[in-house]
């Protein structure tokens, strides 16, 4: 069977091979007469294309001498037409006659030499016409010719391959025929190898059972005694066995109570971090809270102080606007009206000088608040960033708690100093300067400028206005500052509350890659133990 396989394998091969053959062959000859049907289109189209350019030529060559011949045809003509309506009219059958004779007589020699030129070209085209048609047989015979070659040389390569191909056949025939007898041969001598084979088996069979014959009759005597002895084997066997089961029994049920336990331990362990991580939150934000309620003490001090300070420089302000007062008074008593004028000019400064200390302060709140965050932010951080690094460190927040409250104390004796070193320092030395006498060439420049504007007050509205408008321009000035701190005081408190959603974040990760790996040990441990029971069980 296996021989005919490999036979029916190789035919089919082989007549796969030479369907290919065929369809390469058939593909080959397609192709051939595609690329000859080409050439005839492209030999045609020439050979016509050669054809017109030949009776274009010739046409041009009769056309210079039949323009002049027509010329004096025209001429002729057209005086035999003027002469024939000169004669008398003749009846129909005479006319007719009458008149082709008159041709046939009157014909001028350019006419017949006209006529006879026509016959030569005509003559002409035909012999033209005539060799054409030869030149075209001649081309298809040749064609044909070419294609008996190209169809007889294919004949022969077709007859080549048929030869080849009977060859190989016979070549594989007796190949194969030889694979046959070789085989049989093998058979032949693989046959008698078995039956020779057999004989011994069948005596070699024999002598096993007469040898199984007797072993059974020495076991029938023996088995009375053995019978006794395998009874108590399978006693003691069952006995063993049901021991083994009750120590399994023992040890699954241990196991189980050691499960047990360890998971409540793992169940306080997780209970105890997160209280503890609770309890860190928790102090964080009381810290938070006890340090922004310090910042807002230490705000409303700096506020109050402000306030006086401010207070006090109003008052001062206040006072030498009085001593200006009486000592224009005192010159210019005659002059109630410009007195009035001197009161509504002083009530604007007044105004004005009210609205700037307003604007101060604000400034020096939103300026003190800011900086007072900025600060809290900053120890915040730190303080994250090394209980992160240090997380079962507690003491390192009362440190940094520490820490702020002494630079606390720092700033309010920068701040104590400033004040009482600097700015009353400042007042009491222009104190000095105002109490001291003046120079009497002050004096008179004083007065003398008091004069003008007295004398001029348009001059003195003019400076008016100019100070109310340089007023708006600061007041504008102020207000995009505020716009601009406000701005900042917001994107500040955005940036604090991303910070703080990041740190929430973090804390849920860090719980979650806990329990995580709390769980994967677990996992990890149940499957240890199971694979140790299996293997105890198997043992």
């Amino acid at each position: 069977k296996k021989e005919e396989a490999k036979k029916r394998a190789f035919m089919e091969d082989k007549a796969l091979r030479e369907k290919r053959h065929q369809e390469s062959a058939e593909q080959k000859r397609e192709k051939l007469e595609k690329d000859s049907q080409v050439q005839r289109k492209r030999q045609e189209k020439k050979e016509l294309c050669e054809l017109e350019r030949i009776k274009d030529e010739d046409c041009k060559k009769e056309q210079k001498p039949k323009k002049q011949v027509t010329e004096n045809a025209e001429k002729q003509v057209a005086s035999h037409k003027s002469q024939r309506q000169k004669h008398k009219k003749v009846s129909e059958g005479i006319r007719s006659q009458y008149v082709h004779d008159e041709r046939e007589k009157n014909v001028p020699e350019m006419v017949k030499f006209q006529e006879k030129c026509k016959k030569m070209a005509y003559d002409n085209l035909q012999d033209i016409r005539r060799q054409e048609y030869v030149k075209d047989a001649l081309e298809e015979k040749k064609f044909y010719k070419e294609m008996t070659k190209q169809e007889f040389a294919q004949k022969l390569l077709d007859k080549q391959e048929r030869e080849k191909k009977v060859e190989i056949k016979k070549s594989l025939t007796d190949a194969w025929d030889g694979q046959v007898e070789y085989k049989r041969q093998k058979k032949m001598e693989m046959d008698k190898i078995k039956k020779q084979g057999s004989y011994s088996l069948m005596e070699s069979e024999r002598l096993h059972r007469t040898e199984e014959v007797e072993k059974k009759q020495k076991k029938q005597k023996l088995s009375t005694q053995d019978k006794t002895e395998q009874n108590m084997r399978d006693q003691m066997i069952t006995q063993c066995e049901e021991r083994r089961f009750q120590l399994r029994a023992k040890q699954q049920l241990g196991q189980k109570l050691r499960e047990e336990q360890e998971r409540e331990k793992k169940a306080i362990l997780k209970k105890s971090l997160t209280d503890a991580l609770d309890e860190q939150i928790q102090y964080k934000q009381q810290k938070k809270k006890e340090i922004a309620e310090i910042e807002k003490q230490q705000m409303a001090a700096i506020m109050e102080s402000d306030r006086l300070h401010q207070i006090e420089e109003i008052e001062m302000k206040r006072q030498k606007k009085r001593k200006d007062r009486k000592f224009f008074s005192r010159q210019d008593e005659t002059e109630p009206n410009m007195e009035d004028q001197k009161k509504t000019v002083d009530d604007n400064l007044e105004d004005i000088l009210k609205k700037e200390a307003a604007y101060d302060s604000l400034l020096q709140k939103k300026l003190c608040n800011n900086m007072a965050k900025e600060e809290v932010a900053k120890m915040l951080r730190e303080a994250h960033h090394q209980e992160m690094k240090t997380p079962k460190q507690k003491p390192l927040a009362d440190e940094l708690a520490a820490r702020y409250q002494y630079k606390q104390k720092q700033k309010r004796e920068t701040d104590r100093t400033e004040r009482q070193g600097v700015l009353p320092g400042y007042r009491a030395e222009e104190i000095g300067a105002r109490r001291q006498k003046k120079d009497p060439q002050q004096k008179l420049k004083t007065q003398n400028k008091t004069k003008k504007y007295m004398d001029n007050p348009d001059a003195m509205q003019w400076e008016m206005h100019h100070s109310v408008t340089e007023q708006k321009e600061e007041a504008k000035k102020r207000a995009f500052m505020e716009d601009k701190l406000l701005k900042e005081k917001r994107h500040r408190e955005s940036a604090e509350q991303k910070r703080e959603k990041l740190e929430k974040e973090k804390k849920a990760a860090a719980i979650k890659s806990l329990t995580n790996s709390w769980d994967s040990q677990i996992q990890r441990k149940q499957q240890e133990k199971k694979e140790l029971c299996e293997i105890e069980r198997k043992d």
